[in-house]
């Protein structure tokens, strides 16, 4: 057999063992997804925070997750914010933002060369089965 079509082989393999444990993954979350529901119903219903099993004990807290509405709706806090002098102490950079800007060369050039100096680059990969 050629060594390109080894080489092509290999890669077939790969891809379909990449694709058969993302499918176990995704199926393994919403299992355990599950099973979480399940647990908090029945301590829940118990009146416990801690469920023991055979080796391990399951701890469940509540908590309150406090949620704003999307950015493009927040003027009205923005305002409030503001108004109370609380911006400054309140607002954050948007750093994924100064990225793309850094990256495209949409800042002016002593500030991307002072930033270019700070960040760091590390390079990243991302696999998209289609």
């Amino acid at each position: 057999m050629p060594e390109e079509n080894l080489e092509q082989s290999k890669g077939i393999e790969l891809v379909d063992e990449y694709a058969k444990l993302h499918a176990q993954s995704a199926q393994l979350e919403k299992e355990l997804e599950a099973i979480k529901t399940k647990l908090i119903s029945f301590a829940q219903s118990k009146g416990v925070k801690f469920i023991r099993g055979s080796t391990k004990t399951a701890s469940l807290n509540s908590y309150a997750l406090v949620s704003f509405p999307p950015k493009a709706d927040r003027g009205y806090i923005d305002n409030l914010i503001k108004e109370q002098k609380l911006w400054e102490q309140l607002s954050e950079l948007d750093t994924h933002k100064l990225a793309k800007a850094l990256k495209e060369n949409k800042l002016p050039e002593e500030l991307s060369r002072e930033l270019k100096l700070i960040v760091k680059k590390k390079e990243m990969w991302r696999v998209i089965l289609s």
